[in-house]
């Protein structure tokens, strides 16, 4: 007979034979997916010497803890000869909520103890448990125990086990506790295509499940049961976070998701509750004590977290700051839904409002003596700086948007990937530009001109350059801004004359403003162009004048740069040793400003030069530090530049397999980009490629 246990469902076992051992487990779960690490874990624990005589399942709805347990002690059999005992307390599945008394009465049941012989003292009552059970050496599964505490009562007697569930963090005296989590992603993937599904569909059904055992064996049991079902369509359903829990709900009665969710919701108290639904009101990737009293306003907000952690309706690990704490993609949906559309909207902005400031003073933190602790912050929080950033947007809360995006607009290197960067900053000049604030609009574009330069995406910088342009006509010193951008991205086109106009005629606007930041930068390019028309001495002169104003201007990122550029005049001169004094000079401030991301260009440029010096092995080093850094960064124009002189490196050195690989991997970096510079490295790659064969057909790698 096919019964419901849990959110699992299963075949009822056989009566045992008469005069056999007690027999009461159900039969094996079908289609039994995964675990296999967990349960050859939890075999060998049971089967070793010293034995735990407790092991516990604990996890969040729909993980799959029963499932587990049941199969764990089908495969004990052998090792327990004297039995196998099942009970469920029903702790959250539904039914009537069972103590330790009601499920020891069941288990004594079972063992042929008659009511009238079943003591009624809670004490007494497990300790005829343990008589019973004494040299029997039995399997015993409780499933959904409700607290820890009950463990011991129900524990039976030693050389037996009892395999215990439940949704709370569950620890006893000589317990073995296991924190189940998602399947891993091929486990997930291969119920699914058992059902039916291609791989690539598969997988992306079992992202939106969020691997959730419960989850994937519906939508599995769906694509099975349903032949009018396309794999592909509800993929598609399940891509749609409005829509996900329907899917995964829709006639499953008590084995829904929902379902099983609610059942823990229900457990909680009504301020609980509140609690719960409040967190769902701005998506923030985790959550801490801080942010949680922010959102909920709730002064005992990391007591409650605790709380929803214990009973795993939250994940919870280590931060540097404290615990941090984060939903699954379905609870949060769950609880979203139970928030309902608009109720949580004060709560959302009061918490990005919050995050705008914190930000801010961790970016003003990074100007002090020690940046570790705002750099960290910076790292563990990124994700919820970009919920609060699309939250400002949406609400239209300019002022508040604006400080966050000036907080991660720096060179300074505290930000994540640049996808993200890109996002907050074009909804911040979307949003300064519709609330008439066209200067800060412009400042917004030009970064992500300079970004976008910087990725050779040099379409998308031109473009940039427009916007600011058509923000700023009639300000003399927005035209100066637009000119310096639009100069660097003609330089790098090769049209060195009319960049060299325009930098020269945004440098006397700059001078004016005595805005010494802004003349270095306009010096930086002067020599970059004077460089680049073959006059070595006065772009040298042009980089100690950049210098002089990067130090007046108290700009110690321009200041590393100047010195990179001061390498470069030295290396034209062939005077190579000064070219590396200033060079590892450039590094040294970088690495005091913890600019990692940004030392990429220099290292490329030290490489070449100790290259030309004969130290391959050390220039070696270098370039791949260099890649790593633009990798980091997200360039893969300047990652192709890097591989194409990895490539060269391997190939003077006879190792053309790993040269024609590492010049294909180039040649795929730089699919999507444009503009000049792209083009020179796609020709030295396409040489490279076709004189493979030759002998001497490598190219050259001098600075």
């Amino acid at each position: 007979m096919r019964v419901q246990i849990g959110s699992v469902v299963v075949e009822t076992g056989a009566a045992a034979p008469e005069g056999g051992p007690p027999w009461t487990l159900p039969r094996r779960p079908a289609a039994f997916t995964g675990r296999a690490e967990e349960l050859e874990e939890i075999v060998a624990q049971a089967s070793s010497a010293g034995a735990p005589s407790i092991i516990c399942l604990c996890g969040r709805p729909g993980v799959g803890k029963t499932a587990l347990a049941l199969e764990a002690a089908h495969r004990l059999r052998g090792r327990f000869p004297g039995g196998a005992l099942f009970a469920e307390a029903r702790a959250h599945s539904g039914g009537e909520r069972l103590g330790a008394m009601e499920v020891l009465e069941r288990l004594l049941s079972d063992l042929g103890h008659s009511p009238a012989h079943i003591p009624g003292d809670r004490e007494a009552r497990a300790a005829a448990f343990r008589e019973v059970t004494a040299g029997r050496r039995m399997v015993v599964v409780v499933d959904d125990v409700v607290s820890p505490a009950e463990l011991p009562l129900l524990r039976p007697a030693r050389g037996s086990l009892l395999l215990a569930t439940g949704r709370r963090v569950m620890t006893a005296p000589d317990a073995l506790t296991f924190a189940l989590d998602g399947l891993r992603p091929r486990d997930a993937v291969r119920l699914l295509t058992a059902a039916g599904a291609g791989e690539e569909t598969a997988e992306d059904i079992a992202r939106a499940c969020g691997r959730l055992p419960l989850a994937l064996r519906i939508a599995a049991a769906r694509l099975a049961l349903d032949p009018g079902l396309r794999a592909a369509d509800l993929a598609a359903a399940l891509a749609r976070p409005d829509g996900r829990l329907f899917a995964l709900s829709d006639g499953m009665g008590d084995r829904a998701v929902r379902a099983t969710f609610a059942s823990s919701y229900a457990s909680l108290d009504p301020s609980a509750r509140r609690f719960f639904r409040l967190l769902a009101a701005l998506p923030l990737a985790d959550l801490t004590a801080g942010s949680a009293a922010v959102l909920t306003g709730a002064p005992d907000a990391g007591e409650r977290l605790r709380g929803l952690a214990d009973l795993h309706l939250l994940d919870v690990r280590d931060g540097h700051g404290g615990p941090r704490y984060r939903m699954h993609d379905l609870v949060a949906l769950y609880a979203r839904e139970l928030l309902g559309p608009g109720r949580g909207d004060a709560a959302a902005d009061r918490t990005a409002v919050w995050y705008a400031a914190r930000t801010a003073e961790h970016r003003a933190a990074l100007d002090g003596p020690d940046t570790r602790e705002a750099r960290q912050w910076y790292l563990e929080e990124w994700d919820n700086i970009v919920a609060a950033g699309s939250r400002l947007f949406r609400s239209g809360l300019v002022e508040e948007l604006w400080a966050l995006v000036r907080a991660v607009t720096s060179d300074v290197d505290v930000h994540s990937p640049f996808g993200d960067w890109e996002r907050l900053h074009r909804w911040g000049a979307r949003l300064c530009a519709q609330a008439g604030q066209p200067d800060r609009a412009a400042r917004l574009h030009e970064r992500l001109a300079l970004a976008y330069r910087e990725g050779m995406r040099m379409k998308e910088a031109f473009e940039e350059v427009a916007a600011m342009r058509e923000l700023t006509a009639g300000d003399p010193r927005g035209t100066a801004d637009a000119d310096h951008a639009e100069a660097n991205l003609l330089r790098d086109e090769g049209d060195l004359d009319r960049a060299l106009w325009l930098t020269l005629r945004a440098h006397g606007v700059f001078v004016a403003d005595r805005d010494w930041t802004a003349v270095g930068w306009a010096l930086h390019g002067q020599a970059d162009l004077v460089r680049a028309q073959g006059h070595a001495l006065h772009s040298l002169r042009l980089r100690v004048t950049e210098i002089a104003a990067f130090t007046r201007g108290d700009d110690r990122f321009g200041l590393a740069w100047a010195y990179h550029g001061l390498g470069e005049a030295y290396v034209d001169l062939g005077r190579y040793a000064e070219a590396e004094a200033n060079l590892r000079t450039a590094l040294r401030v970088l690495a005091e400003l913890g600019a990692f991301k940004s030392e990429g260009w220099t290292l490329e440029l030290l490489a070449k030069v100790l290259l030309s010096r004969g130290r391959e092995d050390d220039a070696l080093v270098l370039f791949e530090r260099a890649l790593r850094s633009y990798e980091t960064r997200g360039n893969r124009g300047d990652q192709a530049r890097a591989l194409l002189l990895l490539g060269d490196a391997a190939a003077r050195r006879g190792r053309d397999a790993e040269a024609a690989t590492l010049w294909r991997t180039a040649r795929a970096r730089l699919a999507s980009l444009d503009g000049g510079r792209v083009e020179d490295v796609s020709e030295r790659l396409r040489s490279r490629l076709e004189a493979l064969t030759e002998p001497d057909g490598h190219g050259d790698t001098g600075p």
